[in-house]
């Protein structure tokens, strides 16, 4: 669930919590923790087919990055310039714990235990894991205003293992009355995520796209760094 447009998708707050080794002046390791929400909705897309589609989730997010940084820049204060800056390519690994939410009727619900892509009326699939693995990659920059306390300005890309940060997998629309019999008292809820503007769906559509099979975000942080150790 997003925008072709970067820009045109929603922003939110994420918090980080980042400490770092450094073996030498050029490599050092970091582990990243951070929590946050994503979030989207179709309608907010320049891609009509969406809209039309209208989806939209939100996901809270809690992520583990332990990865390696290589120094590519630095240089030194001088006669002119009192700023010591360097900046770091970094490349890692992720650990993601999500759970994809939305609201209806004033309600909010855990979408994955709704089986809105008919992972529960289909014996041969089960519902979708919470958790998965990932790639992140990095770029940050350092601006030291002394020996000890820096601002840092970190973008980093994070390349998933799952389709269903969003809830919204390459499943086949589940029939709606199938779908409602088996939620109970939520039926009306599950039918609504799993389509929520009632599009007429054709024999075998799927909810997403099967050529992008696992989900990105980036993300952008402003950091208050102090050294600890000499």
């Amino acid at each position: 669930v997003s925008s072709p447009s970067i820009f045109s998708n929603e922003i939110t707050i994420n918090n980080t919590l980042i400490g770092a080794y450094h073996f030498t002046n050029e490599i050092s390791a970091a582990l990243t923790i951070s929590k946050f929400t994503l979030g989207n909705i179709d309608y907010t897309s320049t891609n009509l087919e969406e809209v039309a589609r209208g989806f939209h989730f939100t996901t809270e997010m809690l992520s583990i990055s332990p990865s390696i940084q290589f120094k590519i820049r630095e240089s030194s204060p001088g006669s002119t310039r009192k700023l010591f800056v360097n900046s770091y390519f970094g490349i890692g690994g992720e650990y993601i714990k999500f759970n994809p939410t939305s609201s209806y009727k004033g309600v909010i619900y855990n979408l994955q235990t709704l089986g809105t892509g008919g992972q529960t009326i289909d014996s041969a699939k089960s519902p979708y894991s919470l958790t998965t693995a990932g790639l992140v990659f990095s770029g940050r920059m350092n601006f030291y205003v002394n020996k000890k306390y820096a601002v840092s300005f970190l973008l980093s890309y994070h390349r998933t293992f799952t389709d269903y940060l969003d809830d919204v997998g390459p499943d086949i629309y589940p029939d709606p009355n199938k779908l409602f019999a088996k939620n109970g008292t939520n039926g009306a809820a599950a039918v609504y995520f799993s389509n929520p503007t009632s599009d007429y769906i054709t024999p075998g559509r799927v909810r997403s796209s099967p050529s992008t099979p696992q989900d990105s975000y980036f993300s952008f942080n402003i950091l208050f760094t102090r050294k600890l150790f000499k």
